[in-house]
């Protein structure tokens, strides 16, 4: 659509075209191109003018890079280097700079050619004349429905050249001169990519032996066909050859049949990974025959350090399969043989080594000792500092250790003599924890990791210096408690006694008063003090009238029915619910004030606080480590204000909150150091006035030691072998499991594997009062253990649900 503004000035009349955008299009065949390949865009106007030439412009990034003139359309042309790339749109315009909007954005995207890959698709690198061999050039990455060149290199020279989308197979009928180094190499217009990876070709051309023979004692003489030898008398046959390559057989024909031949040496590869293994890897080695006889089969035999370990029947080659131990290290090398015993030399050697890494060992040093020797390891004085040390016998050079939280990695340390130091120079809280080490190790560019070092538990406790301050404090504080409690009770005994001789009640009507005058001791008094205000027989009780104690705080009056006293002080006190009893205390003689006191809690005006409630939300009460508990503390009585709450466990506050009315403690991960007698108690006003204390709850934190495990053999027939205990089979053996006294009673459980095979209750030894002990007997060889070649039987007893211990068992013939 095309809009047209007229407007009229003097006698000039302008018209204002608005040009239309136009369309940019890629003539060539993708927008994704490599450096030296050929692009095209084509700028075209949707309304042309007639006769009348648009200067076109082409841009890129925008910026223009080219230009040209065309009644409708032009096509821009360019050989692709790495600076085309970019996004690019065009416009057009005429004389009257007028310029059109710009056209769509064709994006293209300059790339480099990947490397081909050439195969060799036969059999073998290594062929003999007259053979036929195939290579086959592939790009990674094909082009829709573009043909590449593929060229095949010989030596760097081209001998071959192909055209296909995406891969070409070369044939060559082999001689001689095929001999060499083969690379290819592929190409879109002059872009070229770079040459594959090399294939080394082999052409085997052996030269014709010679055949001659010779007498050792003479009798023989040269008839026309050839020597004629006496029977009875020795003759030698001799074939040889020009030197072409080292080794090689001569193999001696009577007529079409092999006479005699010599076995050629076996090849013995590792098909596995590496050579260098760790415990419990599986490898595999071939041993391959060079020239296999037809249907004929081969025994082929696996020697380690000299001697056979296996053997295999097979045409051409076998595979031996091992799972791996420390036993299978060594020299390996193998042959074969066929019926006439006629064995082979043997094959080259292949080495492989077993890693196999001891268990660690982890210690702990505190250089100012500040710790102790808890039940379950050391417990380190918060703030000071401490060392974790993990070590290792010397097996390999270098190496590294990991230290282990849980089943974290906390730190990483190269080992220094088979050792590293972990220092922690301000022991905190954080710190707590269960440690390990694994020892780690590089041996022929593989990593190797030792199995975990036994746990060590590590337990923060606080200073002694900041407890003993508190504790002297403390002392201190309830010292002068007590002192001012005394005093004040001495004060009250004092203040109870004049009450009650100054003060009497008289049971009358609503208005009568019991007036009591202060003797003048102390003149300059002018507070009135009740404290301990008792109910006697003669106040009055009813629900209709009110008992009144009238005290005048003036010193020079006495108020008995004092008609002409326009001031009254009373104490209002009347025993019924739902009415309010009033203590009225003037000391200003010209305003009235009160204080309401319930009749029920009138022994005392300023009363003590209530004991709170300590409950345990949690389930139990005997709890395991790394459990969570909650406590709740509860005031029967809640004021408006906010009440501190505090919780003890064995005497000391451990935790403190704020709540109208109750408060819930919680306590995540417990340890050990939880285990004791918990109380509660709360205060108002800044800890001046608090409550006593709850009652107690008790929490019992069970942290079972780890079992031990052990056997014997009533008739001897075992071995201490590398991995544990070799029982003869068919003799009887015994395991047997124990723990530490902590708890009377109790089971044990035996694991192979992770399975259960017996149960027992634990029972006291006669050797060891302290050890619970449980002894599983195996009689007979058929019942508990297994036999199988590929299987290791283990005993796992574990009572702490965290770790893992195992006797091996190899039961031998």
């Amino acid at each position: 659509m095309s809009l047209f503004f007229i407007s009229t000035a003097s006698s000039l009349t302008s018209i204002t075209v608005e040009l239309q955008m136009p369309t940019l299009s890629l003539t060539s065949t993708y927008a994704v191109v490599s450096r030296g390949e050929n692009i095209q865009f084509r700028c075209t106007t949707p309304k042309p003018r007639c006769n009348v030439n648009a200067e076109f412009q082409l841009y890129r990034n925008g910026f223009s890079v080219s230009s040209q003139t065309h009644v409708s359309s032009v096509t821009f042309n360019h050989d692709v280097d790495v600076s085309h790339q970019g996004s690019y749109s065009c416009c057009y315009s005429y004389q009257n700079n007028i310029k059109s909007p710009y056209s769509n954005t064709v994006n293209i995207t300059v790339g480099e050619l990947q490397m081909p890959t050439l195969s060799l698709t036969s059999t073998h690198a290594v062929v003999s004349r007259g053979e036929n061999i195939q290579f086959r050039c592939t790009t990674p990455k094909p082009r829709c429905n573009v043909n590449a060149e593929f060229q095949l290199f010989q030596n760097s020279l081209s001998v071959s050249s192909q055209t296909h989308v995406s891969s070409v197979t070369f044939n060559h009928n082999v001689d001689v001169s095929h001999q060499g180094s083969y690379s290819c190499q592929y190409s879109y217009q002059n872009n070229k990519s770079p040459l594959s990876k090399t294939v080394n070709f082999t052409v085997v051309n052996l030269q014709q032996p010679n055949i001659s023979h010779s007498a050792p004692d003479g009798q023989f003489v040269v008839g026309s066909q050839g020597p004629v030898i006496t029977r009875g008398h020795s003759f030698t046959i001799i074939c040889s050859t020009e030197s072409q390559y080292p080794g090689g057989s001569f193999h001696l024909f009577r007529g079409s049949n092999i006479t005699r031949s010599e076995l050629q040496m076996p090849a013995l590869s590792l098909t596995s990974t590496h050579a260098v293994v760790s415990h419990g890897e599986n490898i595999q080695f071939r041993c391959t025959t060079p020239k296999p006889r037809y249907n004929a089969n081969a025994e082929f035999q696996l020697f380690r350090n000299g001697l056979s370990v296996s053997s295999q029947t097979h045409v051409s080659s076998v595979t031996f399969n091992h799972n791996i131990d420390i036993s299978h290290q060594g020299s390996y090398s193998c042959q074969y043989s066929y019926q006439n015993n006629i064995k082979s030399p043997l094959s080259n050697t292949v080495n492989l080594t077993v890693v196999d890494l001891q268990q660690p060992n982890i210690s702990h040093s505190a250089p100012d000792g500040q710790f102790v020797v808890g039940s379950q390891g050391p417990v380190i004085t918060r703030g000071h500092s401490f060392t974790i040390i993990c070590s290792t016998e010397s097996q390999y050079p270098g190496g590294s250790f990991h230290l282990f939280r849980e089943s974290n990695i906390t730190r990483s340390e190269s080992a220094v003599n088979h050792s590293s130091s972990f220092s922690f120079p301000e022991a905190d809280y954080s710190h707590e924890g269960n440690y390990s080490c694994v020892y780690e190790v590089s041996v022929s560019s593989r990593s190797f990791r030792s199995s975990a070092s036994e746990l060590l538990l590590i337990t923060i406790t606080a200073s002694l210096l900041p407890v003993m301050g508190a504790a002297v404090s403390a002392v201190l504080l309830l010292l002068s408690v007590l002192i001012i409690i005394l005093l004040l009770k001495r004060r009250q005994k004092q203040r109870n006694k004049e009450t009650h001789s100054k003060c009497s009640f008289t049971k009358g009507a609503a208005n009568t008063y019991a007036g009591a005058s202060h003797e003048n001791k102390n003149k300059e008094n002018d507070e009135a003090d009740y404290e301990n205000v008792e109910l006697r027989k003669n106040m009055d009780y009813d629900d209709t009238e009110d008992v009144y104690i009238n005290v005048d705080s003036n010193h020079s009056k006495t108020d008995y029915n004092n008609p002409d006293d326009s001031e009254e002080d009373y104490i209002n006190v009347d025993s019924d619910q739902p009415e309010q009893d009033y203590i009225h205390v003037d000391t200003d003689e010209s305003e009235e004030d009160y204080v309401n006191v319930n009749a029920s809690a009138l022994t005392s005006v300023t009363g003590e606080l209530q004991m709170p409630i300590l409950s345990l939300t949690s389930t139990h009460a005997v709890v395991s480590p790394e459990e969570n508990i909650q406590f709740r503390c509860t005031t029967p009585k809640p004021r408006c204000n906010v009440n501190e709450f505090q919780l003890y466990i064995n005497g000391p506050s451990i935790s403190s909150q704020k709540h109208v009315s109750s408060e819930t403690f919680n306590l995540v991960n417990v340890d050990i150091s939880h285990q004791g007698s918990y109380s509660c108690q709360y205060s108002y006003q800044n800890s001046t006035l608090k409550s006593p204390l709850s009652n107690i709850v008790n929490i019992t934190v069970v942290n079972l030691q780890q079992p031990n495990i052990s056997h014997s053999a009533p008739d001897g027939q075992f071995v201490v072998g590398s991995q544990g205990p070799v029982t003869t089979r068919g003799q009887s053996f015994t395991i047997i499991c124990s723990t530490e006294s902590q708890y009377p009673g109790g089971s044990f459980h035996l694991f192979r594997g992770s399975n259960i095979t017996r149960s027992q209750a634990a029972s006291h030894s006669t050797k060891n009062e302290e050890d619970n002990e449980v002894d599983y007997e195996n009689v007979e060889r058929h019942e508990n253990t297994d036999h199988d070649d590929s299987e290791q039987d283990y005993i796992n007893v574990d009572s702490d649900q965290s770790e893992h211990d195992y006797i091996n068992v190899n039961v031998t013939e």
